[in-house]
Order: C-alpha cells, then structure tokens, then sequence
C-alpha cells in the first residue's frame, strides 16, 4: 500500500510484535473479567452470566455454524460480524475456551490497529515518546475493561480497535496524501460496522465530511499536482465505498420479508425512539438515561403509557421525541446530565473509585482540548487542504457523538469510542502539523 511506502517491512514487524506484547500482557491480567468467568469458562457459562446481548450474539453464532444462516429476530437487531467471529472462535477454540480464543482475536486486532496508530504518529519524535503515546491507553483501567476485560464477550472488543485501524489509515492517508489510506480506512470502518451497528452513522459523518472537504477543493480550484489529485479523489470516493460496502447487507435485510428495511440493524432505531418514551419503572435498567423524552414532557409519557406506546408507529414517537426535545431542551439535557457519569466511568457523582474518577477526569480534558483545536483551527486562515480535512473528521465525530448523546442510552460502554477518539486526536493533529510543509493550499 502506497502510505507504507518508505517504511521498512522490519520496522513494522517489530512495532507490531512490542504492541501485541504489551496488550497481550494487559489482556492476561484478566482486569475487568467478571470473577465468575476466567478465560477457560464455557460458552454456556459465559452466556448465563451476562445474558442479553451476549445470548443474542451466541444463538446468532450457533444459527450460522448449523444452519449457515441467521434468524430473522438476530439480524434485526445485530449486524452479523461479531457472530461470524464467534462462530470462528467456537469452531477452533472449542466451547471451553470461548473468552481465551475471544482474548486472542482481540489482541491481534489491537496490536493492528495501534501498529498503524504508531506510525500514523510517525512525526513524533524521539519513537519512544510516541510508542507510549500509541500504548498509553493500556495505562487507564477505564480503557482495559470494555477493550480487553468483560468486553471479550461483547462486539466492542472486535469492532473497536477496527475503528481505531480506520482512524489510523485515514490521518496516514492525509499525511501522505494516499489514496490507499483513506480507502483503506473505509474498508476498517466497514468491518467496524459490520461488528457493531454503531460505526455505521458515524461512517456516515466521517466520510461525509471528508466528502464536503473533496468538494470544496474542487470549488476552490485547489493546486493541481499527482498528490493533491489523489488525495480530493479518496475524498470523494470515501463515502460512496462505504456505502457500497455495506449495500449488500442492507440490501439482504430490505428483501427478507419479516424486516423490510434497507438498515443494517433495523431494530436499533425502533427501539430507540421506543425507549425515550418509557417511564422509569418500565426503562431496562441497562439503558440508562434513555428515556429523557418522559422527563422532559411527562405529561406526555403518561398519556402514551396508559395508550399502549406499542400501538405507535417509529415515525410518530419520533415525532412526539423531536417535539418534546425542542420545546423542553434543558429538561431533556438536565435528565442526561445526571447521569453523564455512569456514560463516562461507570459511577455515580460520588464514585467508590478515585481512580476511575481521575482517569475521567483526565480523559474529558482530552476532549476539551480536542475541542479547542478544532476550534482554533477551522478559525485559522491559513489552513492547507489537509488540515481542513482533519479538522472536518473530529468536528464530524463530536456532532455524532452529541447526537447520540441526545437519543440513545448512555451506558458505559458506549462512550468507549468517544474516549478513544479523543484520546488520540490531539496526537494525530500534533504529528499532522509536525509534517513537512504540504504543497496542497486552500485559499484563503
């Protein structure tokens, strides 16, 4: 691939095998395993310890290793990724050793993902301080449990670090002006989405804003030269092959007759706009914070609960949630709002745990100083082409990451990639701006 030109075949092997070893090690200690479970627990004992989604995703992987096919029930609610992997794993590994086989996969997936992160941050000098800053997640318990602890026996442990391969490709393909990287992060974010349903809008967003930045390279009338071609077409072309890469699930949904949808996972949006109208007694204890449309107009809620909520279709709760949310904005964010620590460390205001509570604490300035960047940035002047594009992917992903904020749950472990990201943005943009200067302008 062309943005690993110039990089020795033995440099790479041996950042990948330092990173594999480090996050082995990380993931041997076990930290963040339930008690109950270790890594020779059974397949049976894993799915009746957790229950929920992990027994969606076992029966989803047993349909496909009998049948070689999935239940109409599993594919409106998960894309089929994470089974397929399970299934492997069951496969080769057998019953007995699910979570050793699960531990394995993920730490070659990692040890991928931070191996291009590594040189994604090749401007860094000297290479230690960017090996630490490539590892430094591994120092914050808050990243090692739902990465390499109890999300072994959840897709965020697969599709994850595939995201963070996406992130990697796509400042790679900006540095050095690759077509290959950024396309090559398309085909990560897809693997990503096919894991979880998640990655699929902030796709979306991501690839969508680098196609509004290929667009306005060509309105500018952007100089003209091999690299700056090469990198407006991978801008241009990035979000359209992700839609094709993802068409053919969507489209094997829209034709099964007991979903009828072009989605990846239907059923997510359903349930959704189904849960901001639950009231508290009747809100799954795991979806925490997600029925702020009660709390911002309860009134509402309490006509819909005695109406049956079922009888509605998506598009009227929707409409009902869009409503309750413009006309009671500080309700519904004061409802989110207190709970946004059990979404940031899996605590209450008066968390047990300091150190989780500084490892938050440390984390959101990260953000907060992502934020900045991005601001200061799009506010500069003298902005070449790529920088615009980088800027465009954090502003992108903290508009997706707000929206979400706004509707869905806030468990814990969906703020796992919000964390990631804004983790290692600063880093990327640092060693972005450590480049040697770019050819490629944007006028003023």
């Amino acid at each position: 691939m062309s943005f690993l030109s110039g990089m020795l075949v033995p440099k790479i092997l041996t950042a990948f095998a330092a990173i594999f070893f480090v996050t082995f090690f990380a993931a041997s200690t076990k930290e963040g395993l339930p008690a109950q479970l270790d890594f020779t627990s059974k397949t049976d004992e894993v799915v009746s310890y957790f229950g929920g989604d992990v027994q969606y995703y076992m029966e989803q992987a047993r349909d496909w290793l009998e049948n070689g096919k999935f239940g109409t029930w599993h594919v409106s609610i998960f894309p089929p990724g994470t089974a397929i992997v399970w299934s492997g794993i069951i496969k080769y590994s057998g019953e007995k050793n699910f979570l050793y086989g699960s531990m394995l996969v993920t730490v070659f997936l990692w040890a991928v993902a931070l191996t291009l992160m590594f040189f994604a941050l090749s401007s860094l000098r000297p290479w230690w301080l960017r090996f630490l800053a490539t590892i430094g997640i591994w120092f914050f318990s808050s990243f090692r449990d739902w990465s390499l602890g109890v999300g072994l026996a959840f897709s965020e442990s697969k599709a994850t670090p595939l995201f963070i391969a996406a992130l990697a490709c796509a400042f790679l393909g900006l540095k050095n002006r690759a077509l290959s990287g950024i396309l090559g992060g398309v085909i990560f974010m897809t693997l990503a989405t096919y894991a979880r349903v998640y990655f699929d809008t902030l796709g979306i967003f991501i690839y969508g804003a680098l196609f509004v930045c290929g667009m306005a390279a060509l309105y500018f009338k952007v100089q003209k030269n091999e690299s700056s071609k090469k990198l407006i077409l991978s801008m241009l072309v990035a979000l359209p092959l992700f839609f094709c890469l993802l068409f053919p699930w969507k489209w094997r949904n829209m034709r099964d007759p007991q979903v009828g949808k072009f989605a990846m996972a239907p059923a997510h949006q359903h349930m959704t706009f189904y849960n901001l109208w639950l009231t508290d007694e009747k809100l799954p204890e795991f979806i925490i914070g997600g029925n702020s449309a009660c709390h911002a107009q309860p009134e509402t809620c309490e006509k819909l609960d005695q109406a049956d909520l079922k009888t509605l279709t998506d598009d009227v709760r929707r409409n009902l949630a869009l409503g309750a949310l413009v006309r009671n904005p500080l309700s519904w964010y004061w409802h989110r709002a207190k709970v946004f620590s059990k979404f940031w460390v899996d605590q209450s205001w008066n968390p047990s745990s300091w150190l989780m509570a500084t490892e938050g604490i440390i984390v959101f300035s990260f953000v907060l100083y992502s934020l900045w960047i991005i601001f200061r940035g799009v506010r500069a002047r003298k902005n070449e082409l790529i920088d615009w594009a980088a800027y465009s992917i954090g502003a992108a992903f903290f508009l997706h990451s707000w929206i979400m904020f706004t509707f869905a749950g806030m468990d814990y472990r969906h703020s796992l990639p919000l964390r990631l990201f804004f983790y290692y943005f600063p880093f990327l943009i640092l060693s972005l701006k450590l480049r040697k200067p770019s050819p490629i302008k944007v006028p003023a």
